[in-house]
């Protein structure tokens, strides 16, 4: 999570307009909501490939598959809640 901040803070967001220790701050509850999505929505996948395919017990294939849309899923999140929160106003300005 250290390596991923830090390339985000450099290479993708460089100009973030708050100090660090609160873009690290906001960076955790972003990756950690982004890890709890990517797991909730890696379980509906396979949920919902068992009933359309209608298998006893899900394949490794279909559990590959649900596991990759779900990270490109997250994928879109994870950018645009550290891109709107982490780099820029913050999650505090959408309370004030």
């Amino acid at each position: 999570m250290l390596i991923n901040f830090s390339f985000n803070k450099v290479y993708t967001f460089p100009k973030g307009s708050r100090p660090i220790h609160q873009e690290g701050r906001t960076f955790v509850g972003v990756a950690f909501i982004g890890l709890l999505l990517m797991n909730l929505f890696a379980l509906l996948f396979v949920y919902i490939s068992e009933k359309i395919f209608v298998i006893p017990k899900p394949d490794t294939l279909i559990k590959t598959y649900s596991h990759i849309l779900a990270v490109g899923l997250v994928g879109f999140y994870s950018f645009l809640g550290h891109k709107y929160f982490t780099y820029r106003s913050g999650i505090r300005r959408l309370f004030l």
